[in-house]
């Protein structure tokens, strides 16, 4: 009898074996339950392994639910570090125009080993042609092409939705501490070139403006040590705050991000327009192996188009960072004045109040409807055809300018280059994607960056109250007072006396 040729056996199929054997009432012989795997599943089977299977060794597939993983088993990863950077990195990479091959992988598996701190002090192996056998066989499957959307395709989809259910999503770094007239801090880590105060803001809006999710933060630090000196919840800014090693999104981040927007629109179904970014189609199609998205549709938009734009650089990005940098040079101005270094003052939950209230107060619904508008991904309707360019976001380019040249003798200094610095860019190339995965396992830090630590107490209830009592009284001694404030800040006395009633029974 010729030797049976060794196949590799999942643990879906010794599972359903154990279940047709021990489910006969009348236990089958070996080789009729070889008879049986042959036909169910064109693999031939031993008999010494099908006596394994059925031994108490896989009696634990017995007590597994229904669904189990069609992956075979495979060998540990003998670098489960580097290899998990390098199967992010494929994943990022195969779209592009870069061939994949042997000696391509060999290349990246150096790099991430000088740059990851678990191998960087270490002597760089060989990667020999087993290991890279071993670690072909990893579990991850190829990405399928993508279509691009072309102009009429994007017409076509977008018209079958109501423009308050058509949202877009993007994300921009921000240099929360630049100033004129100064390039930015950085500093290099294992080799990777990072500023030192940077974060990355996700925004998603819909067509009209009427609807803006809360931005997604992403820093360097886990929680930062200005959160805990000042003892707040970041959730009570109606933010969501994520970290890693360069302060941008990635993979991870975006799937997350995804699963929680399609849960925000429960019992919706909308349009979600997406730029190909590879953390964004890595995301997506990581998702939709496991998933099935429930309320959202996703369009990708073309690369690059003569007709269409996304909304985000059509003015939308813009507007926030004046109106950001608005709030940071004014402080700039008010601790100068006192005689302190601004720089050293500010910390990453300051800035964070005024990302906050630059998104929720300053930039406007009308605002955002004419960057979609200029945008091109929709047609022009009898709503919009009235549409210019807001006065409020008017308002803020010109507060913003008086601001700037308060800090700059040279008159002709362009104000560009401080609003939207190139390094703010989110670019998605080889190089920067290696980068980004292998700061994903540097070690967190303590502080957003290099500023003084402040201490804060905690504010009692009875506190809180008399603060609110003091703000309800100044409202009602002015001129013109806003009765919905006084309201506001009365409802507001009340929950604490609420909260304050029960300690005192």
């Amino acid at each position: 009898m010729p030797p049976v040729r060794r196949q590799v056996i999942t643990k879906k199929e010794k599972k359903e074996l154990r279940d047709f054997y021990f489910g006969c009432v009348e236990k089958p012989s070996q080789q009729k339950l070889m008879a049986w795997f042959r036909e169910k599943y064109d693999k031939e089977l031993s008999q010494p392994s099908v006596s394994q299977i059925l031994s108490s060794k896989y009696e634990f597939l017995d007590e597994t639910g229904s669904e189990i993983s069609d992956t075979p088993n495979t060998l540990p990863a003998k670098y489960p570090v580097l290899e998990s950077a390098l199967v992010e990195w494929i994943q990022r990479t195969q779209k592009s125009d870069i061939g994949i091959n042997e000696e391509v992988i060999r290349k990246t598996a150096c790099e991430f080993w000088k740059k990851i701190p678990a191998y960087s002090n270490l002597p760089t192996p060989e990667f020999s042609s087993n290991w890279l056998k071993r670690f072909q066989k990893h579990p991850s499957n190829p990405h399928d092409n993508v279509k691009l959307a072309d102009t009429d395709m994007i017409y076509e989809f977008v018209k079958h939705y109501a423009l308050e259910d058509v949202f877009s999503f993007d994300e921009v770094g921000l240099l929360w501490k630049l100033v004129p007239n100064k390039p930015p801090s950085v500093e290099f880590i294992h080799g990777i070139r990072r500023e030192k105060a940077r974060v990355s803001i996700a925004m998603c809006c819909n067509a009209l403006g009427t609807e803006k999710l809360p931005l997604w933060i992403i820093g360097y630090s886990k929680e930062p040590r200005a959160f805990r000196s000042a003892r707040v919840n970041i959730h009570a800014l109606d933010v969501e705050w994520r970290s890693n090693g360069t302060a941008q999104f990635n993979n991870i981040i975006m799937q997350e991000w995804l699963i929680w927007f399609d849960q925000k629109m429960s019992g919706r179904k909308v349009l979600l327009l997406l730029d190909r970014l590879s953390a964004h189609e890595c995301a997506v199609e990581n998702i939709r192996r496991t998933r099935s998205f429930q309320n959202i549709a996703i369009l990708w938009l073309p690369k690059s188009s003569n007709l269409t734009q996304n909304p985000y650089s059509m003015g939308i990005f813009r507007n926030f960072k004046e109106c950001y940098r608005n709030y940071w040079l004014r402080y700039m101005m008010d601790q100068v004045n006192l005689g302190h270094d601004p720089i050293k003052a500010v910390n990453i939950l300051k800035a964070i109040h005024w990302m906050v209230a630059a998104w929720n107060f300053d930039v406007s619904s009308s605002s955002i409807a004419f960057s979609f508008q200029r945008s091109g991904l929709i047609t022009i309707k009898e709503s919009f055809s009235d549409v210019k360019l807001p006065s409020s976001t008017i308002q803020a380019s010109e507060k913003l300018k008086s601001l700037f040249y308060h800090f700059t003798d040279v008159k002709n200094q362009s104000i560009d280059r401080f609003i939207d610095p190139v390094e703010e860019s989110v670019v998605d190339e080889d190089a920067d994607v290696t980068d980004q995965i292998a700061a994903e396992f540097l070690k967190d830090r303590d502080f957003e960056s290099d500023e003084e630590e402040e201490y804060f107490v905690s504010i009692t209830i009875k506190e809180a109250m008399q603060y609110i009592s003091i703000l309800q009284q100044f409202e009602e001694q002015q001129e013109m007072p806003n009765p919905e404030i006084v309201k506001q800040l009365m409802y507001y006395g009340k929950l604490l006396q609420d909260r304050q009633e029960p300690k005192n029974l």
